[in-house]
């Protein structure tokens, strides 16, 4: 018979080893169930399809998806995570995770928005979400994910990344001057290292010999390492990058590159200090993560290529580094515009967008 709906159920029917086996399963529609008994008489799943309970509950799966994730991915990535899963949670009606709908996230979206959440913030919800539940597809818990097709809210500003100018950047490190926080700020704006990467930075990390430093290489207690992909890379050191960091005191018993008398610095006060520079400096809107715009935005602006802005960053994709993709088009447009060409015939003037830059006559 190979699929038929009994009860409201989709079932699958199926011959082997000259037995007959009948199974109800959680899909959805009977394309759903057709593709399911394919992977059923392909061997792909497993025969005893008891694996997906149609009843597994939405607190089951996410227990056990934090749980399995803990440890593999960034501590504030899992923090974030969390709370996505829990607001969506605590407010959804329903308590089997085969009976949610792309509809019900339209209305929870609804809800998030009365409540002020951004677009954005949204989205991220839902990410985590579809995140959660395609771990439960990989690992067997339940046959589909129910909203794989699930859309992003459409009105998400990317918006613009704040770097500082050339300016800022002299006005920041000069109000930093001898203070330790100077050399910190000036790795972050040559490096883009994360904030979390530059505190745990250690000196058998730095090879003066070679003119590198290498991020990610270390875990902790828990088995995580400084960086958010775990993935070890290397960033290279020119003479003025390396005097800075050899310049640092080494402290008995501390083992990290930047480090108080009480040990290594917190980013909470090193957050602190950067306002109350940038403050000083007459420079607002400034966070540790805009010291990591600035490094990437002035890259980019100076013609290097994205692949390469990517493995600096130690981005996971390159869609991540994408976001800066656009300062690199300005700045070629900048370029071609400074070349001047006579011309000697006139024509129809053209009513220029604001793509455009027209000479200034002379």
């Amino acid at each position: 018979m190979g699929v038929f709906l009994k009860q409201g159920k989709w079932w699958i029917d199926w011959y082997e080893g000259g037995r007959r086996h009948r199974k109800k399963t959680g899909a959805r529609t009977k394309s759903q169930a057709k593709r399911l008994l394919e992977q059923v008489r392909a061997k792909i799943v497993p025969r005893d399809l008891g694996v997906f309970d149609p009843k597994v509950k939405c607190a089951e799966l996410v227990t056990r998806h934090l749980e399995a994730r803990k440890g593999a991915r960034a501590e504030a990535t899992q923090r974030r995570a969390v709370q996505a899963l829990r607001n969506f949670f605590t407010w959804c009606p329903v308590k089997n995770v085969m009976k949610l709908t792309p509809e019900l996230f339209e209305t929870y979206a609804s809800h998030r928005k009365r409540q002020g959440a951004s677009v954005r913030t949204i989205n991220l919800e839902l990410t985590n979400l579809r995140t959660c539940l395609n771990w439960g597809v990989k690992n067997k818990i339940i046959p589909l994910n129910p909203l794989a097709h699930a859309d992003r809210l459409k009105g998400e500003s990317s918006g613009r990344l704040r770097f500082l100018s050339e300016d800022e950047i002299g006005r920041l490190l000069k109000a930093a001057d001898s203070t330790v926080y100077h050399d910190m700020f000036y790795v972050f704006l040559r490096t883009g290292m994360r904030k979390g990467e530059l505190t745990h930075l250690r000196w058998e990390d730095v090879d003066f010999d070679h003119g590198l430093m290498r991020i990610g290489a270390h875990a902790d207690e828990h088995g995580r390492d400084d960086t958010k992909s775990h993935r070890e890379r290397h960033i290279p050191m020119d003479e003025d990058l390396a005097e800075v960091i050899a310049r640092q005191p080494r402290r008995p018993g501390c083992h990290h590159v930047f480090s108080t008398g009480n040990g290594t610095i917190r980013i909470n006060n090193l957050l602190r200090e950067l306002k109350r520079h940038a403050k000083k400096a007459g420079i607002e809107g400034v966070t540790l993560h805009t010291l990591r715009h600035t490094f990437a935005s002035h890259l980019v602006m100076s013609g290097a290529d994205l692949p390469s802005v990517k493995e600096l960053l130690g981005h996971s994709t390159i869609q991540m580094t994408m976001r800066y993709a656009h300062l690199g088009r300005e700045h070629l447009r900048e370029a071609a515009a400074r070349m001047k060409v006579p011309n000697f015939r006139k024509g129809a003037r053209v009513t220029a967008g604001p793509g455009f830059k027209r000479a200034a006559a002379k």
